[in-house]
Formats: C-alpha cells, sequence, structure tokens
C-alpha cells in the first residue's frame, strides 16, 4: 500500500514540479520534517543613548532577556512607565536586576508600543548601554516596506514601475538585514524616514505594488537557484549625484524607467533591462 501511495505521489509531483525540478527534490521536500524559516524581519534603532524613555505598551505582551531568552515577565493590561539604565540593570517601572537588556514581544495581534509618543507595531528590544538606553524596533521586512516606500517615491509612478521599484527596495532592505554589521541594529530610523505605524504616510498605489510582488527580491544570475544572497541595490541617481561603493545601480534613472513604464513595459521587463545579469527569485518561508 505504502509502495502504491508512493508512486502516485511521484507521478503527482512529476506533473505539477517545474520542469527543471528534479524527481528527487521534489519528494524530499514533501517529505521533509524540516520548518521553513520565517518571514524575514529588519531591526530599525528608534533611540540611541538616551538617558530615558518614555514607553507605553498598549495590549497584552511579554518580556524576555534575548541574551538568554529566558521570560521575564507577563503584561496583561499594558503599561506606561519611563525605561532607565540604572547600576543593577533595566528599570521600566518595576526593575529588573542584572538584566541589561530585554525585548518586549507582542502577546496580541492588535498590541502596539509606544516610545516617546510614537507609535510601533512588532517587537521592540531595550539595551542598557553604559547607563544609557537604546531601542530597536524588529518587525517584517513587507511591514518595514509599507512604512518607508512611501516616504520615497511619489505614488504617481506607473504601477509597473512601482512594482519594480517595490523588487529592488525588498532587496537592498535583505540585503541590509543579512548583512551582519552591526550584531543589535540593521538600519536607524533618522536615516531612513522611518516613523513606526501611525505616523508613517500611507499610499494605496505603493502599498499594491508591495502586495503584488511580496516576498521577490533580485537574484544575480550564475548564483544557484536555492542560494538566496541579496545585495545593495539602488536605482541610478541624476547626474552628478554621490553614489555609495558597494552598491548595484541601474542601468538608467527612474525617470527613464517612466517611459519605459508609459510604454507597457512590466516590472520583470523594466528590471531585466534596468539591471542586467539578475533574475527575479522568490523567498520561501513559513506563514507568521
Amino acid at each position: 500500500m505504502f509502495y502504491q501511495l508512493f508512486v502516485c505521489l511521484a507521478a503527482l509531483m512529476s506533473i505539477v514540479a517545474p520542469v527543471d525540478a528534479g524527481i528527487m527534490d521534489v519528494l524530499s521536500r514533501a517529505f521533509s520534517t524540516e520548518a521553513p524559516p520565517k518571514p524575514p524581519s529588519i531591526r530599525i534603532l528608534l533611540a540611541h543613548d538616551e538617558p530615558s524613555v518614555f514607553l507605553e505598551v498598549k495590549g497584552k505582551y511579554k518580556i524576555f532577556d534575548p541574551h538568554t531568552n529566558s521570560h521575564i515577565n507577563t503584561g496583561f493590561l499594558g503599561k506606561r512607565r519611563t525605561v532607565e539604565a540604572t547600576l543593577d540593570g533595566i528599570r521600566w517601572g518595576e526593575e529588573f536586576p542584572g538584566v541589561y537588556q530585554i525585548v518586549i514581544i507582542p502577546d496580541a495581534p492588535d498590541t502596539t508600543t509606544l516610545v516617546d509618543g510614537v507609535e510601533y507595531r512588532g517587537k521592540v528590544y531595550i539595551y542598557d548601554v553604559g547607563g544609557s538606553i537604546s531601542l530597536v524596533n524588529q518587525i517584517t521586512l513587507e511591514e518595514y516596506l509599507s512604512s518607508v516606500l512611501p516616504q520615497g517615491y511619489p505614488e504617481a509612478l506607473p504601477p509597473n514601475l512601482l512594482e519594480a521599484i517595490a523588487i529592488t527596495a525588498r532587496t537592498d532592505s535583505y540585503s541590509l538585514a543579512q548583512s551582519g554589521n552591526n550584531p543589535y541594529w540593521d538600519v536607524d530610523a533618522s536615516k531612513v524616514g522611518y516613523h513606526g505605524h501611525a505616523l508613517s504616510r500611507t499610499s494605496k498605489p505603493l502599498e499594491n505594488a508591495i502586495l503584488v510582488t511580496q516576498n521577490l527580491i533580485l537574484h544575480r544570475d550564475g548564483k544557484a537557484d536555492w542560494v538566496v544572497n541579496p545585495f545593495a541595490v539602488s536605482w541610478k541617481p541624476a547626474s552628478g549625484a554621490k553614489t555609495d561603493k558597494g552598491v548595484v545601480y541601474s542601468a538608467f534613472t527612474i525617470e527613464e524607467a517612466v517611459k519605459l513604464a508609459n510604454k507597457g513595459a512590466t516590472a520583470v521587463q523594466i528590471l531585466e533591462q534596468a539591471f542586467p545579469d539578475t533574475s527575479i527569485q522568490k523567498l520561501e518561508y513559513a506563514a507568521s
């Protein structure tokens, strides 16, 4: 019976699998017990070297020590207190003796955290570094794009170009998140235009572009298809503008890309011309 089931499954997989996928590869994925990776996230520095920060959590939450991954406390009704660094550890209304780093994890879908009045979703890390407080917000890459892209691009751009922009922005942001340049945060909120949850300007066209291209990034040709290797990427700046070392720039500017988009070029076609020797790769991970 098991043999018949195996043969049927193999036949079915050979039909539905991509042409270039071997049957053994398909079967190994089908029977694999290894969980897919979680959605990629990015860590954003909110405050650095502050003597204190006023922090409020709205909703249910849990507190962990990220260094030991040990559970410290659970809050059911929210909390409003000043965060301070003491000689014995972090104080947030109550003291956490011997603990110099905590992470506040939302324990309900609608839980948010306010840092000096600015509202954020996701995890918030609090670090006591040398007697001062630093705060870091961790959210998914898709949430991050929804917050920062509307600050940098006009929604009047053609939809197919907005989709291409979303893919390049996701590639670059994922590269920053994977770089490991800083053990505590990936980007500085003040430098990338990140204003949290409530204050971020929304854009329906850009939201749609992010949704349509969800999980898609640029992939360097010549790399194995299963290897995720994001890289720093940006659109070619206007003539004379400063460029950064190590960044892959497009072959033409956004203004030139608009002309292509208006002629009917799709997002993929725009990217093929803007970034030769690349293709589109889909990030695979478990649903959050």
